[in-house]
């Protein structure tokens, strides 16, 4: 046999065993622990490998795992690159001359480098194998039957596929969970951006933040984040985080000792590329419409690919996550997949040079549109609750939707927004909910009745956030256009908006309008709409003052909306019904319906609602001179009411602490929050504002000052009664009395007790 000896190296420092190893030119930047991991492999399985996806280091990792097993292999370890090699049938040759075998006379190589290997001690480093994964699959099983002392150890962006095979995935660096210079320092990620980018970076606070946002965005893939870093001379961390934008014109290098595949991280990804047949790449491009995680089935429904193999989308999904284009992340029900975000950005390039970017992105918008539909169709019980879950998963899916539907699609950007309404309201996400709602209309769009339910949701947004002149025009449009395009379905939502906002303003006029929202929800089977209509007519009866009629109502809301299981109009009924049992004198009835109430709300995930019922709580106690847990029950209704931006439910909530604050005989503790309370609701002109200038009013008597409280006072018996609000006119006249009495005009005083 002949056999020239390889080239042998120096490193790693101090080893005896021959090896041809190349040397690194950098440091190796953290993975020990990922070093122990491959260590323990390699001393218990005689074919491991390292896979993973483009730029995350494996062969860096093989080479140092390598380097640390040579004691343990008297042999030697024998590096292998394949990313040269473009043929199967030389991959033996490649082999052969890593060990320094020659073919001999009468046999073929395969078989002298079977001979060579039998009896030895070695361990055979394979690198970047995915372009020839069959070729090196038999010649590793043909060695390894040969000895039982060979062990390999292959790197490649897909297992190799033999019995026995260990395939070791390896992550990426975790990039710093914060940003400041201390996290930056002991993360992994940054510290080799650091590394990279020379000496001379001085890691501020504004730096090391840039840093993490770039490890960050570049999913701690070493190769990427090392081309960043490359960059530092010409730009700063600053200016390389805004150009990621544009990541392939910037992850490049000209150094001579990288490898022409790795200048750049494009030329790496289409390697990658390059490997997949036909129908995976189809597939792989549409798939980039996903902005985060989806399942198989989503992927079946928007890429509906009209060329895939015999196993379909689940097979596709399944080869591009074992070649490590997809990152797999199993847990609930479904496993879910996910792309990095440069194989994302490489993958819609594809997509746009297809020609297949507006039909996909049409095909990802309506099922966005239809996900959203369907929690908005009055589901039951557990599966609203599931809807709502579906929905909050999908966030990035669905900016994503109407992103692209504002500005190519604008009837489906108004379908989509106008069925996300309820649910940007139950989520208390309400500035976005209108942000979107606005530019979906102000995009156009013919469809009427996608309109009209978009003017709707922008409504009843513009309702909870305060902005009551905004509330008219949306209203009196979408009104128009639901009747003459015979919606009414929509037209029951509308006029239900027009009963809540009067509420506000009119309890009497609102009454007459829920009356004929009742009919035409009954009518077009809009429950949700019912139920809620039905509430709202007993919060108004309540505060035209009779109860009675307002517990009737509440009762007939419960009742219809026992169906749903939780809800969210289920919610208002209970909680509308505690506050009139309370105004009834029924404390116990009143408990348990809050009680059940803020359970419901919590359940539901429903913040505006969650912060009113524990305002009502905190009503409660206070009546009954539980200061302490009042106390404590308001705070928590202003601090989720806060969460929502829904200044109506902020005010009230804000209002409701400062009566705690009074009853606990603390009304100098009350008027910041009564303060807040009238900046709040300085467009409404209804019972918040009333309540606020009561309570205030009410404090200022109490620190004995009613000539200012006079005024105030004055105002709320003056709005109240403006807009026909029978429980805060009571309200007001009583403390206008008790401030007339504190200034001694008694007769004032005995008048206003009576008219209260």
């Amino acid at each position: 046999m002949d056999r020239h000896e390889p080239a042998v190296t120096q490193w790693p420092p101090g080893s005896r065993a021959p090896h041809n190893l190349p040397a690194p030119l950098t440091s190796l930047v953290g993975r020990q622990p990922e070093l122990d991991q491959i260590a323990a492999l390699l001393a218990r399985d005689r074919l491991v490998t390292l896979v993973g996806a483009a730029g995350i280091g494996k062969t860096r990792l093989g080479v140092h795992s390598a380097a640390a097993a040579l004691d343990d292999h008297p042999d030697g370890a024998w590096f292998v690159d394949l990313s040269l090699v473009t043929q199967p049938h030389l991959v033996t040759h490649a082999v052969a001359s890593a060990l320094g075998v020659r073919e001999r006379s009468g046999e073929t190589l395969l078989q002298t480098v079977d001979t060579f290997v039998a009896g030895k001690v070695l361990l055979l480093v394979l690198d970047n194998c995915e372009h020839l994964t069959h070729a090196c699959a038999e010649l590793v099983c043909r060695l390894q039957r040969a000895t039982s002392d060979l062990h390999v150890l292959a790197t490649s962006r897909k297992e190799l596929g033999v019995v026995g095979e260990v395939a070791w995935v390896v992550p990426p660096l975790a990039p710093p969970a914060g940003e400041s210079p201390e996290e930056v320092a002991s993360n992994d990620a940054a510290r080799l951006f650091v590394a990279r980018a020379g000496e001379d970076l001085e890691v501020t606070g504004v730096i090391a933040a840039s840093i993490a946002r770039i490890c960050r965005r570049l999913d701690g893939i070493p190769l990427a984040i090392e081309l960043a870093a490359g960059r530092v001379g010409e730009l700063t961390p600053q200016e390389i985080e805004t150009n990621l934008e544009h990541r392939f014109h910037l992850l490049t290098t000209d150094r001579e000792d990288v490898s022409e595949r790795q200048r750049s991280f494009h030329a790496t990804l289409e390697w990658s590329h390059d490997l997949l047949s036909e129908p995976e790449r189809v597939l792989l491009r549409r798939l980039a419409t996903f902005a985060g995680p989806f399942t198989v089935n989503e992927a079946d429904r928007v890429c509906s690919l009209d060329r895939v193999g015999g196993d379909g989308v689940a097979g596709v999904v399944a080869r591009l996550a074992r070649m490590s284009l997809l990152a797999r992340r199993a847990g609930g029900d479904h496993v879910r997949y996910r792309m990095h975000e440069s194989v994302r950005h490489f993958a819609l390039e594809k997509l746009e040079a297809a020609g297949e970017h507006g039909e996909v992105r049409r095909g990802h918008a309506r099922w966005c549109i239809a996900m959203a539909e369907r929690a908005d169709s009055d589901p039951a019980g557990q599966e609203q609750a599931e809807c709502m879950v579906e929905l909050a998963d999908a966030r990035s899916e669905l900016r994503g939707a109407l992103a692209w539907t504002v500005d190519h699609e604008p009837v489906l950007a108004l379908a989509l927004a106008g069925s996300l309404t309820r649910f940007w309201v139950a989520c208390g996400e309400l500035d976005e909910g209108r942000t979107w709602l606005e530019r979906a209309l102000a995009a156009g769009g013919d469809a009427s009745g996608a309109r009209a339910k978009a003017l709707w949701g922008s409504g009843l947004v513009s309702c909870l956030l305060g902005d009551f002149g905004a509330v008219g025009p949306a209203l009196g449009e979408g009104m128009a256009l639901a009747r003459g395009a015979g919606d009414g379905a929509v037209l029951a939502r509308l006029l239900n908006l027009v009963g809540v906002t009067r509420i506000f303003t009119d309890p009497p006029g609102a009454l007459e309008v829920l009356a004929e929202t009742i009919v035409l929800s009954r009518r077009h089977d809009e429950t949700t709409t019912l139920v809620s209509a039905l509430a709202m007519q007993g919060f108004a009866r309540a505060l035209c003052g009779d109860l009675d009629a307002a517990a009737e109502s509440l009762q007939e809301c419960l009742e219809d909306g026992s169906g749903f299981g939780d809800s969210q109009p289920l919610v208002m009924g209970l909680v509308g019904m505690g506050h009139v049992r309370l105004h009834q004198g029924d404390t116990a009835g009143a408990r348990t319906c809050l009680d059940e109430g803020l359970a419901m709300a919590r359940r539901v995930h429903n913040p505006i609602w969650v912060a009113l019922a524990l305002g009502y709580q905190a009503d409660l106690e206070a009546a009954f001179g539980s200061h302490h847990r009042a106390r404590r029950l308001a705070s928590e209704a202003v601090e989720v009411a806060r969460l929502t931006g829904a200044l109506p439910v902020i005010g009230l909530c804000l209002a409701m602490a400062g009566n705690v604050e009074l009853a606990a005989g603390n009304p100098a503790s009350s008027l910041p929050l009564f303060d807040e309370a009238l900046q709040r609701v300085t467009g409404e002109r209804g019972g918040v504002r009333s309540r606020a200038l009561v309570g205030r009013g009410r404090a200022l008597v109490d620190l004995g000052d009613p000539e200012a409280a006079l005024a105030l006072l004055q105002e709320a018996v003056a709005l109240a009664e403006d807009v026909r609000n029978r429980i805060a006119a009571a309200a007001a006249l009583h403390e206008l009395g008790r401030c007339a009495a504190r200034l001694g005009d008694h007769g004032s005083a005995l008048e206003r007790y009576r008219a209260s």
